[in-house]
């Protein structure tokens, strides 16, 4: 047997057989600079939490570096290690899978989590996606963005920014500028009782 292993990898082998778990990992990483192979990868497992956890922060690096951001993130995963998969996530451009990871693992305070969110945002209105920033403004605790958001859409954007603002209570010149938008697109569709009842929400301050 060994016929399908390269000379670093039979080495390796060789001296995972013996229980020098180190000197394999050191073999393997020594071979090249991608990835290992993912077998020998979980085999360190074999030499204890730290070898395996030091070859696998090795490994994801060498992922990212071509390019597999998403499998590097799964590694830093696989050590409980949410912060550094974030970074590779939000390294590759994958701020959409790194805000539902933050999301899901992260207190709802954690400034990382914030962070995501205003980047994920900051992206969405990058490609367009005023719906969809101003979810993430919300979600981030910024209301007063979620509105600048919306009011850049066309059609029907100030009304949905007008009942974000009036919902959170913001009083600022963006947010009356929306309210009256609003009121105007509810005048322009037919809907004067919409127009009146955004304006007396705002004037009432509710």
């Amino acid at each position: 047997g060994g016929g399908a292993f390269r000379p670093s990898e039979r080495a390796a082998c060789a001296a995972m057989f013996r229980g020098d778990y180190v000197a394999a990992a050191r073999i393997m990483l020594g071979s090249g600079d991608g990835p290992i192979p993912p077998d020998f990868l979980a085999a360190c497992v074999g030499g204890g939490r730290d070898l395996y956890a030091s070859v696998a922060r090795e490994q994801a690096d060498r992922l990212e570096r071509r390019g597999e951001h998403q499998r590097a993130a799964l590694l830093h995963l696989s050590l409980h290690d949410v912060v550094n998969a974030l970074g590779s996530l939000r390294r590759g451009g994958f701020i959409r899978d790194a805000a539902a990871l933050a999301a899901a693992r992260l207190h709802p305070g954690d400034e990382a989590l914030v962070a995501v969110r205003r980047e994920l945002a900051a992206a969405e209105e990058t490609r367009g996606g005023m719906e969809a920033a101003a979810k993430a403004h919300l979600a981030a605790g910024r209301p007063a963005a979620a509105v600048r958001a919306l009011t850049r859409r066309t059609l029907g954007g100030a009304r949905a920014a007008a009942e974000v603002a009036l919902t959170c209570g913001l009083r600022g010149e963006p947010e009356r500028h929306a309210v009256l938008r609003a009121a105007t697109e509810c005048a322009e569709m037919g809907d004067v009782e919409g127009a009146k009842s955004v304006i007396r929400r705002w004037r009432e301050g509710t």
